[in-house]
């Protein structure tokens, strides 16, 4: 499919071009807010943020086969994705090997079960990993806590839900009442890949599956019913 630009400073730059679906403060709508963070961290830190996500991330959680551009060494390993079409047939796409100039905020690394388990488990931990610090504990906690109030999106497709800083929530109600609780939060990506983490009962349950349109058929909403069965149980 490729970028849609050259880089990330290009699209923000188009982006400011566009009228605001409402102020901020005002509404929540889905968007391209990953994408802009990626640039502002390009300008605070003076660097590429594939650059950055190397030195301050990927390097030091060892997650050694996540990058924007898969080297030609690597290029075997690579699965291949398919597309529904009609009739549900399943056909491949050719296969990409992502951008040396645009680095996605919101998508666009390659990366395997392994070293997604590996981020996963260091957001589960509060921020560490076998020692090595990444995030504050606050930081986590503002990530998995509703940042978007009573909002609900524009788009039907995201419904109510709720999201935290870059991770969608599943609330319960709170058996002693107050605020709701936190069930899990989760996270997706184009290619049909799901992450749901469960935290009372330090569980991470990741399915990758490399199909478009996302979720076709609706695996993500199976998905979540057995992880909600095993929780359950």
């Amino acid at each position: 499919m490729g970028p849609p630009h050259e880089t990330i400073a290009d699209l923000v730059a188009q982006l400011a071009k566009v009228p605001l679906a409402h102020q901020p403060g005002a509404g929540w709508t889905y968007g391209f807010s990953h994408d802009v963070l990626g640039h502002v961290i390009e300008i605070a830190s003076g660097q590429h943020f594939d650059r950055y996500l190397q030195e301050r991330i990927l390097a030091p959680l060892d997650m050694r086969d996540t990058t924007f551009l898969v080297p030609d060494e690597k290029r075997g390993r690579v699965a291949t994705v398919y597309e529904a079409g009609e009739g549900d047939v399943l056909s491949p796409l050719p296969k990409e090997y992502g951008s040396k100039t645009y680095f996605s905020g919101g998508g666009g690394l390659f990366s395997t079960a392994r070293d997604y388990a590996r981020f996963a488990q260091m957001i589960l931990s509060g921020g560490q990993l076998e020692g090595v610090k990444i995030l504050e504990p606050g930081t986590v906690a503002a990530m998995t806590t509703n940042q978007i109030g009573e909002y609900s999106s524009a788009d039907p497709a995201f419904g109510e839900r709720k999201y935290g800083l870059g991770f969608g929530l599943a609330l319960a109600p709170n058996p002693n009442g107050g605020e709701p609780v936190l069930e899990r939060y989760y996270g997706g990506g184009v290619f049909s890949t799901n992450l749901d983490i469960v935290p009372r009962r330090d569980l991470i349950v990741l399915l990758m599956m490399q199909v478009y349109p996302t979720n076709h058929g609706g695996p993500d909403r199976v998905f979540h019913r057995i992880v909600n069965a095993a929780v359950e149980k």
